[in-house]
This record gives structure tokens, C-alpha cells and sequence, in this order.
């Protein structure tokens, strides 16, 4: 039940920031030029990760490791981070790939796309 309702609660709210990634992109990015703001936004990728390794399970380890890798990359080295979001792609384009991992992360949770594999043992 905790499990669904974390998973329900993490993908509206990834989908609502794809949504505001795309149709407020000159907002979000003076929001993320400054490296003290994208920080926060990899302690809080680093918050969302902690429940998924204490659910267990292939699903949660999974994203948990995704989350992990991200927060510490945007924690640890906002500047680096910050090019290279600048330099891959528009601030558009890294909304929809929120928005369809949010739509993702909720079908291979609720369709059981990863099995029931859990861990710890």
C-alpha cells in the first residue's frame, strides 16, 4: 500500500515537472543556471531515492540506483550537470523525457513489467 502510493505520488509529480519543463522552459532555465539550485534538486533526487532502497525489490532497486546516480551527480557537481543539460538538448526536450519516464516508471510498477523479484532475500 506505502509502495503504491509512493509510486503514485512520484510519478504525478515527475510528469507535473515535465510539464512545466516544457511549457516554462526560459523559467526553468534561469531557475537551473544557478548551481546552488540545482544542488537542492539532487538532494531532493537523493530524499526520493532513500524509500526505494528500503522497499526493496527489483522495481524500487532499480529506480533507487537511477534516483541515486542522478542526485549525486547534480549534488556533487552542479556546474558539470548544468552544461551538460545545456549541451545535449533544449530545456523542452528534457521535459518530455521526464514526462515519459513518469508514464514508464508507472506502467512498469502497476503492469508488474519487472516481476517480483525481491531483495533482500
Amino acid at each position: 500500500m506505502v509502495e503504491s502510493v509512493f509510486v503514485s505520488i512520484s510519478c504525478v509529480g515527475l510528469f507535473g515537472l515535465g510539464i512545466w519543463h516544457v511549457l516554462a522552459g526560459p523559467v526553468t532555465d534561469r531557475v537551473f543556471r544557478e548551481p546552488r539550485n540545482v544542488r537542492l534538486a539532487g538532494v531532493a533526487l537523493l530524499m526520493v531515492a532513500g524509500p526505494c532502497f528500503a522497499f526493496g525489490g527489483r522495481y524500487f532497486l532499480l529506480m533507487g540506483a537511477l534516483l541515486l546516480i542522478s542526485g549525486l551527480l547534480r549534488a556533487l557537481a552542479p556546474a558539470a550537470n548544468i552544461r551538460l543539460q545545456k549541451g545535449a538538448y533544449p530545456r523542452w526536450v528534457h521535459g518530455l523525457i521526464m514526462m515519459s519516464a513518469a508514464v514508464i516508471a508507472g506502467l512498469a510498477y502497476w503492469r508488474g513489467w519487472l516481476g517480483n523479484w525481491a531483495w533482500p532475500p
